[in-house]
């Protein structure tokens, strides 16, 4: 438990300036991170990962503040950006039946992040269930599958004007409040595809890209 409001990271492993096998295969699997009380204190960041690739996620629980999943929600689920790249990427990272909850993101995918496989995942009450920030390059290969996004924000956004390839989205729910988009991307998503997801509603578009 933080004890404070937006204080620390929960979980942070930092892999360092040049790609090794350091946190290599490491399994994260049952764990539940969140603050002393929900909505009162929370972590700034809850499990962070910095040029760590091939990484396991299985039922984990992430919950930020929970204020509604307003703009000026604070905390990050999980952040995934590799601030050490090119020279040490971010790469493989699974993630399955696990849960993000009321925080600014529920995964910041930036920079140098590649290869994220997400199934049977649940993307609640954050302001953008994935967000790759606007100064975010050199990231690509995000599939996700069978997972629902009920965001308060537009469910999954590309802020960054640089290409995010090879995105894939099969079998998803995107419940959508007024204004809003499943997928917004500023910048191209070429060689991706999107198979079977749904809108729950029809006051904003599935994709939309400026």
């Amino acid at each position: 438990e933080t004890g404070a409001v937006d204080t620390g990271i929960g979980i942070d492993v930092e892999g360092g300036t040049v790609h090794n096998s350091n946190g290599a295969s490491s399994t994260f699997d049952r764990v539940h991170v969140l603050g002393q009380a929900v909505g009162t204190d929370y972590w700034a960041t809850g499990i962070k990962l910095n040029g760590i690739s091939q990484a396991n996620f299985n039922s984990v629980d992430i919950q930020g503040d929970n204020n509604g999943g307003l703009s000026s929600s604070h905390s990050i689920d999980l952040d995934l950006e590799a601030t050490n790249g090119p020279t040490n990427d971010s790469f493989i990272t699974n993630i399955v039946n696990s849960n993000f909850f009321g925080g600014l993101y529920g995964i910041k995918y930036g920079s140098y992040v590649q290869g994220i496989a997400i199934t049977n995942a649940n993307f609640t009450l954050n302001w953008n269930g994935i967000y790759a920030p606007a100064s975010a390059t050199g990231q690509s290969e995000l599939a996700i599958t069978n997972s629902q996004f009920d965001d308060t924000g537009d469910n999954i956004l590309f802020d960054t004007n640089a290409s995010s390839p090879q995105v894939m989205l099969t079998n998803n729910l995107f419940f959508l409040v007024a204004g809003t988009d499943g997928l917004h991307a500023k910048g191209t998503i070429s060689y991706s595809t999107i198979i079977g997801s749904n809108c729950s509603t029809a006051t904003g578009s599935l994709i939309s890209a400026s």
